[in-house]
């Protein structure tokens, strides 16, 4: 189909109609953008009319938004599109077999089948697509193949559906987590607390503080070099303990959260690249090894203690935690490099 350009102006008055209709922005900037519509309007000469006949039969009633997303290749926003057009009774077999679709999904999960379950809560969708339980848990099983795009997408559709639903949140905290948007993750963790209240577990509220304690730390390493006359490098028994708690509870989006592996990998090549080596030799100790997988198979921290009291992982996370002071002494030697590159 040939589009010109009438057709995509259309397109835009729609998407900035929408914008105003849903009150996405403040009065002020919807006078603005009413000016635009108009302008738009006028240049192409749409009216309300022309313009909703265009969405319906040139876009099969799909708006800018939906059309972007889906022309970056994110298949499930179909989906969404689907229960803005889609407002069909489900019968209760339908209903039945979605949710034994569920439970095959589930099963998959167990087994670590990760795209299958994927494939399973999908059927489960087409078959059921308002049930913000299906989006959930294959947000959860995008999260497990990487797929952290499609893990919010989905979190999302799931709040949209039941903004009450406390786990869609929480699920949209991982993802964010594991994308390297901590501050993101520490509002959707905010938002699960806020709505358990007193029914909140332990582990949502470990989730909402460790990802508060991610955003400070990024805080703290994005910081110039401080000064020699300041406050002493952190205890490195304290710092260990922290990296555990968090490890306890978040492992898996810890080791997939972009922005701390990119950070971590770059202050080891460039500040003390034999860091490296020994973070390296660090993974191989049995003892460290267990913890890990402990931590990461959902058995908690077992043999915390015996980590914590290992002198290599003391000696690493000694390392890691002055690089900034090796940076420092560098300069103090060479005066002429007076601003180290932080990321």
């Amino acid at each position: 189909m040939s589009l010109n350009n009438k057709d995509f102006g259309a397109l835009i008055v729609n998407y900035l109609h929408k914008i105003i209709d849903g009150k996405e922005v403040s009065e002020d900037n919807a006078e603005s953008l009413n000016v635009a519509i108009d302008c738009i309007s006028d240049v192409f000469e749409l009216d309300p009319t022309s313009e909703e006949k265009i969405i319906n039969d040139v876009f099969n009633k799909s708006d800018l938004k939906t059309i972007t997303l889906k022309g970056l290749g994110l298949q499930n926003v179909s989906d969404v599109v689907e229960l803005e057009v889609k407002n069909e009774e489900i019968s209760e077999d339908k209903k039945k077999e979605a949710e034994a679709l569920k439970l095959e999904g589930n099963k998959q999960m167990s087994l670590k089948n990760y795209k299958s379950a994927i494939d399973k809560y999908s059927k489960a969708i087409e078959i059921y697509p308002s049930n913000p339980f299906y989006y959930s848990n294959r947000a959860a099983a995008y999260q497990m193949i990487e797929d952290f795009t499609n893990a919010v997408l989905d979190a999302n559709t799931a709040i949209k559906l039941d903004p009450t639903y406390s786990k869609a949140y929480s699920r949209l905290g991982a993802a964010k987590l594991a994308e390297g948007n901590n501050e993101d993750a520490v509002h959707a963790f905010k938002k699960v607390l806020e709505l358990e209240g007193d029914k909140s577990t332990e582990v949502m509220k470990n989730d909402y503080e460790n990802a508060k304690k991610l955003v400070q730390t990024f805080v703290t390493l994005n910081k110039n070099v401080p000064d020699p006359s300041g406050p002493p490098p952190l205890n490195t028994t304290d710092v260990l303990t922290d990296i555990a708690t968090v490890l306890g509870s978040s492992f898996g989006s810890l080791m997939n959260n972009t922005q701390m592996m990119q950070r971590a990998q770059q202050m080891m090549q460039t500040q003390n690249p034999e860091m490296m080596q020994q973070v390296e030799g660090l993974m191989q100790n049995p003892v460290v090894r267990q913890f890990a997988e402990n931590v990461a198979n959902g058995n908690g921290p077992g043999g915390l203690s015996d980590v914590l009291n290992n002198p290599s992982v003391k000696e690493v996370a000694n390392g890691l935690m002055n690089g900034y002071n090796v940076a420092s002494s560098v300069t103090v030697e060479e005066p002429e490099s007076k601003n180290p590159e932080k990321q």
